[in-house]
């Protein structure tokens, strides 16, 4: 899946979105495998300050953006595929995202 800058000028980032302990992760369960929510936001715009306000209005949740995430070695273009670490500040909204859980930890 590859994460470029659209037409209307944005860039779509795959968001690591978990809670403060770092116990609980957002993921889903696609055909396709396991799968990252993603947020798009204006190439123009701060990237943590848009990232928070994508997910607000997206997920009605606040959120902290800890770092960008660069990954290395995934033979990606590193331009295409952007990842963002995010903090949720309320640890039940992961719960109303995503109701049905599954611990994949040993």
């Amino acid at each position: 899946m590859v994460m470029a800058e659209t037409e209307s000028g944005t860039y779509t980032w795959r968001i690591l979105l978990c809670t403060r302990d770092g116990e609980e992760l957002l993921a889903f369960n696609r055909p396709s495998g396991i799968c990252l929510p993603t947020l798009s936001i204006s190439r123009h715009e701060r990237t943590a300050g848009a990232l928070n306000e994508a997910a607000r209005r997206q997920w009605q949740t606040k959120t902290v953006c800890v770092a960008p995430l660069n990954i290395e070695d995934l033979g990606e273009n590193p331009d295409d595929a952007r990842y963002q670490v995010m903090e949720v500040l309320h640890p039940e909204d992961l719960s109303r995202l995503a109701p049905r859980t599954t611990n994949i930890a040993p």
